[in-house]
Protein backbone atom coordinates (compact mmCIF):
# COMPACT_ATOMS: atom_id res chain seq x y z
CA UNK A 1 0.00 0.00 0.00
CA UNK A 2 1.47 3.37 -0.96
CA UNK A 3 0.72 6.47 1.06
CA UNK A 4 2.40 9.81 0.38
CA UNK A 5 5.42 8.16 -1.22
CA UNK A 6 5.91 5.77 1.69
CA UNK A 7 5.26 2.09 1.32
CA UNK A 8 3.40 0.22 4.05
CA UNK A 9 4.41 -3.41 3.66
CA UNK A 10 2.23 -6.06 5.29
CA UNK A 11 4.84 -8.70 4.46
CA UNK A 12 7.47 -6.95 6.60
CA UNK A 13 5.30 -7.02 9.73
CA UNK A 14 6.56 -9.51 12.29
CA UNK A 15 3.23 -10.91 13.45
CA UNK A 16 4.78 -12.84 16.34
CA UNK A 17 6.29 -9.58 17.63
CA UNK A 18 2.85 -7.96 17.34
CA UNK A 19 1.32 -10.77 19.41
CA UNK A 20 4.07 -10.54 22.05
CA UNK A 21 3.71 -6.75 22.22
CA UNK A 22 -0.05 -7.19 22.60
CA UNK A 23 0.43 -9.65 25.48
CA UNK A 24 2.91 -7.28 27.15
CA UNK A 25 0.41 -4.42 26.74
CA UNK A 26 -2.25 -6.49 28.49
CA UNK A 27 0.07 -7.53 31.34
CA UNK A 28 1.25 -3.92 31.73
CA UNK A 29 -2.37 -2.76 31.97
CA UNK A 30 -3.10 -5.37 34.62
CA UNK A 31 -0.09 -4.23 36.65
CA UNK A 32 -0.59 -0.50 35.97
CA UNK A 33 -4.13 -0.48 37.35
CA UNK A 34 -3.42 -2.94 40.18
CA UNK A 35 -2.25 -2.11 43.71
CA UNK A 36 1.27 -2.99 42.55
CA UNK A 37 1.53 0.28 40.61
CA UNK A 38 -1.22 2.90 40.28
CA UNK A 39 -4.43 1.04 41.16
CA UNK A 40 -4.93 2.78 44.50
CA UNK A 41 -4.26 6.24 43.08
CA UNK A 42 -6.49 5.57 40.06
CA UNK A 43 -9.32 4.29 42.26
CA UNK A 44 -9.00 7.31 44.56
CA UNK A 45 -9.17 9.72 41.61
CA UNK A 46 -12.28 7.88 40.33
CA UNK A 47 -13.85 7.93 43.83
CA UNK A 48 -13.81 4.15 44.00
CA UNK A 49 -12.55 1.65 46.54
CA UNK A 50 -10.20 -1.05 45.31
CA UNK A 51 -12.82 -3.72 46.03
CA UNK A 52 -15.29 -1.82 43.82
CA UNK A 53 -13.01 -2.04 40.81
CA UNK A 54 -14.30 -4.55 38.33
CA UNK A 55 -12.40 -5.93 35.40
CA UNK A 56 -15.64 -6.45 33.55
CA UNK A 57 -16.79 -9.62 31.90
CA UNK A 58 -15.14 -11.78 29.25
CA UNK A 59 -16.30 -9.47 26.44
CA UNK A 60 -14.43 -6.57 28.04
CA UNK A 61 -11.20 -8.55 28.03
CA UNK A 62 -11.72 -9.74 24.46
CA UNK A 63 -12.38 -6.21 23.20
CA UNK A 64 -9.44 -4.86 25.22
CA UNK A 65 -7.15 -7.48 23.69
CA UNK A 66 -8.41 -6.60 20.21
CA UNK A 67 -7.76 -2.89 20.74
CA UNK A 68 -4.27 -3.67 22.04
CA UNK A 69 -3.69 -5.94 19.04
CA UNK A 70 -4.86 -3.22 16.67
CA UNK A 71 -2.57 -0.63 18.23
CA UNK A 72 0.44 -2.96 18.11
CA UNK A 73 -0.31 -3.90 14.51
CA UNK A 74 -0.50 -0.25 13.45
CA UNK A 75 2.79 0.40 15.25
CA UNK A 76 4.39 -2.52 13.39
CA UNK A 77 2.95 -1.31 10.10
CA UNK A 78 4.31 2.19 10.64
CA UNK A 79 7.72 0.71 11.32
CA UNK A 80 7.73 -0.78 7.80
CA UNK A 81 7.84 2.74 6.37
CA UNK A 82 11.44 3.35 7.40
CA UNK A 83 14.56 2.15 5.70
CA UNK A 84 15.78 0.30 8.78
CA UNK A 85 13.80 -1.07 11.71
CA UNK A 86 15.61 -1.40 15.04
CA UNK A 87 14.66 -1.30 18.68
CA UNK A 88 15.67 2.39 18.64
CA UNK A 89 13.36 3.25 15.75
CA UNK A 90 10.65 1.21 17.47
CA UNK A 91 11.19 3.16 20.67
CA UNK A 92 11.04 6.47 18.78
CA UNK A 93 7.89 5.63 16.81
CA UNK A 94 6.25 4.12 19.91
CA UNK A 95 7.05 7.27 21.91
CA UNK A 96 5.64 9.51 19.17
CA UNK A 97 2.42 7.49 18.93
CA UNK A 98 2.15 7.42 22.73
CA UNK A 99 2.66 11.18 22.97
CA UNK A 100 0.15 11.84 20.20
CA UNK A 101 -2.47 9.68 21.91
CA UNK A 102 -1.70 11.30 25.25
CA UNK A 103 -2.25 14.76 23.85
CA UNK A 104 -5.51 13.74 22.16
CA UNK A 105 -6.77 12.10 25.36
CA UNK A 106 -5.92 15.38 27.09
CA UNK A 107 -8.60 17.10 25.03
CA UNK A 108 -11.23 14.80 26.54
CA UNK A 109 -9.90 15.32 30.04
CA UNK A 110 -10.09 19.09 29.61
CA UNK A 111 -13.72 19.00 28.54
CA UNK A 112 -14.58 16.44 31.21
CA UNK A 113 -12.90 18.64 33.83
CA UNK A 114 -11.09 15.52 35.03
CA UNK A 115 -8.39 15.54 37.66
CA UNK A 116 -4.82 15.99 36.45
CA UNK A 117 -3.43 12.96 38.35
CA UNK A 118 -6.03 10.75 36.66
CA UNK A 119 -4.91 12.08 33.28
CA UNK A 120 -1.26 11.27 34.02
CA UNK A 121 -2.10 7.73 35.19
CA UNK A 122 -4.15 7.10 32.05
CA UNK A 123 -1.75 8.56 29.50
CA UNK A 124 1.27 7.17 31.31
CA UNK A 125 -0.02 3.67 30.67
CA UNK A 126 -0.48 4.31 26.94
CA UNK A 127 2.89 6.02 26.58
CA UNK A 128 4.77 3.23 28.36
CA UNK A 129 2.82 0.52 26.49
CA UNK A 130 3.67 2.04 23.10
CA UNK A 131 7.33 2.55 23.98
CA UNK A 132 7.70 -1.05 25.17
CA UNK A 133 5.69 -2.33 22.21
CA UNK A 134 7.87 -0.28 19.86
CA UNK A 135 11.04 -1.72 21.35
CA UNK A 136 9.73 -5.29 21.05
CA UNK A 137 8.44 -4.89 17.51
CA UNK A 138 11.41 -2.84 16.35
CA UNK A 139 13.90 -5.38 17.69
CA UNK A 140 12.13 -8.38 16.18
CA UNK A 141 10.99 -6.81 12.94
CA UNK A 142 14.35 -5.38 12.02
Amino acid sequence: MISGGFILNLLEVNYLAVLVATAVTMVLGFLWYSPVLFGHAWAKQRNLKMDEMSGGGPLTYILTALTALGGCFILALLLTMGTETTWVSGLAVGALIGLSISLKIGMNYLFENAKLPLYFITVGYHLVAYVIGGIIIGAWQG
